[in-house]
């Protein structure tokens, strides 16, 4: 884009800046460079910054860029039609070109030899006007150069039929204040939408993007490390934080265990001597862990619904083999005389119809090991402590009467009555003994 392989980078700093009104096969962008021999000038004041253990920020901005982002506030001075800019400084000028939307497509430096603009400066925009297919743009000049009593009329080319911006006279600059000096800030203010100039793809990447407030003048990496970033200045600070709530929670901490130990230390419990009435305290702590206990089993799950419901699906695991007539589940406590807790029963009784099927599965079942089975397997699916079989304090009988269907019909309806060649009776009856940890507790709570 510079084409221009003398140049050193070591002698000047490049930025990029695009042309979003140029058109294809123009240039599409320029580099914009300052010179580095103001480096070491901006570097003495981080300098001194860095002896007063002071952080100074500096930054390298390009006063024609700042200069080019301020337009928008001078819309009402520039037209609806192609126009260019000629920014006049005391030792160069920049020529800017704008389509009629307000989009740049060329920025060309002409530097000043003894006397001021050249007087071919005419020309110059002529000239680049027809390359860039812009038909007679209107010419505005930007006087920036500040006289010796402040005024910015002296040494302006003389271009023909080209008007004056003047910025000086316009509400929202400050004409002591260098232009550049006021083009950094935002040109709309916040929460409203951009119009005329500063709606043009050029102004609004100008603030969105911040192209004009490019950094031409970076400090080193080593001189950056030596400050903190901002993600890292706000760790240290809620660092600082964390360790004063830290800090306020440990002596919190202290004082409430030392106002604790004290009371500990006044209580007449701490000097009573070994063997003198210390087991009273055991005594209360006893007795309210006994209350505990005998709560805990008054309130411990002996018989639930959806576990017998479960339990009815294990005994006749295939619904179409068996129709129930009658169900019944109960449970009932024994108390034997001189004991201390009850022992519990726990009763099934079940009547119905089934097939060939149904029939072998309930006979597998009325065994000690094949109802045993079942309780363990609705056990291991429910977790319900009641139906456990490997304690000695339980017990389970199974009893299967089985006889034909005397009504049996197998073409005579929907009767269920009639569809099954069996009739059954299964009974089964759990006992949990006295010792067992669901045994009912038969004196009063404490």
């Amino acid at each position: 884009m510079v084409e221009d392989n003398t140049l050193s980078t070591g002698e000047v700093s490049f930025r990029l800046f695009p042309y979003p009104g140029a058109k294809p096969g123009h240039l599409f962008g320029a580099a914009i460079t300052i010179s580095r021999k103001y480096q070491d000038f901006l570097r003495k004041f981080r300098s001194i910054g860095e002896s007063l253990n002071f952080p100074v920020l500096t930054t390298g901005l390009s006063a024609p860029l700042v200069a080019l982002a301020a337009l928008p506030r001078l819309a009402s001075q520039l037209p609806t039609q192609p126009f260019c800019i000629l920014f006049s400084y005391s030792t160069f000028s920049v020529i800017a070109f704008f389509t009629a939307e307000g989009n740049l497509v060329m920025l060309r430096s002409v530097r000043h030899h003894a006397g001021g603009t050249p007087p071919h400066v005419g020309r110059i925009i002529q000239t680049m006007a027809a390359a860039l297919e812009l038909l007679e743009p209107l010419v505005y000049v930007l006087p920036l150069t500040q006289g010796q009593e402040g005024e910015g009329a002296g040494a302006l080319p003389e271009l023909p039929n080209a008007s004056i911006l003047d910025w000086r006279g316009n509400a929202e600059f400050a004409p002591e204040v260098p232009f550049e000096f006021q083009g950094t800030g935002p040109v709309v203010p916040e929460g409203e939408e951009p119009e005329g100039l500063a709606a043009s793809e050029t102004f609004r990447g100008l603030a969105e993007r911040q192209w004009a407030t490019q950094d031409f003048l970076p400090p080193t990496d080593e001189e950056a490390d030596i400050y903190p970033y901002e993600t890292e200045m706000k760790a240290l600070r809620a660092g600082g934080m964390i360790l004063k709530v830290g800090a306020a929670l440990i002596a919190l901490y202290l004082g409430w265990s030392g106002v604790r130990a004290f009371q500990i230390m006044r209580d007449p419990a701490w000097h009573r001597a070994p063997g003198k009435g210390g087991g009273g305290g055991n005594t209360v702590l006893a007795t309210q862990i006994k209350r505990y206990e005998q709560w805990n089993s008054f309130l411990a799950d002996r018989s639930k619904a959806w576990v017998t419901m479960e339990l009815m699906n294990q005994l006749f695991p295939n619904p179409n083999s068996v129709v129930l007539s009658d169900a019944k589940h109960t449970v009932r406590p024994e108390l034997a005389q001189g004991q201390t807790r009850a022992s519990l029963v726990k009763d099934w009784a079940i009547n119905g119809y089934v097939n060939d099927e149904a029939l072998e599965h309930l006979t597998v079942i009325n065994t000690k090991e094949g109802i045993n089975r079942v309780f363990q397997s609705v056990y291991e699916l429910t977790g319900d402590e009641s139906l456990r079989t490997d304690l000695e304090s339980r017990s389970l009988v199974v009893n299967l009467l089985a006889s034909e269907n005397k009504r049996y019909k197998p073409n005579s309806g929907s009767d269920s009555a009639f569809q099954f060649p069996f009739v059954f009776n299964l009974t089964v009856s759990q006992r949990i003994a006295s010792e067992d940890p669901l045994a009912i507790p038969t004196s009063a709570a404490p």
